[in-house]
């Protein structure tokens, strides 16, 4: 007989989760606690107007 404790469902209880990035410090990381605003708008500003401007040149063949 087999308890419900004993049967091998898949599930398993670990001592630790497989990854502890979620607990560093970001300041270890290198990666800056909040996003520079300004310089994700020049960026995605940047884009746009190279998105814009390769797809309104015409085409050589």
């Amino acid at each position: 007989m087999t308890n419900k404790d004993d049967r091998d469902d898949g599930t398993g209880q670990y001592a630790s989760p497989p990854c502890f990035l979620h607990e560093l410090d970001p300041a270890y990381m290198g990666l800056t606690p909040e996003p520079d605003l300004q310089k994700q708008s020049d960026v995605m500003r940047g884009r746009k107007t190279r998105r814009k401007r390769v797809t309104t040149a015409p085409r050589t063949e």
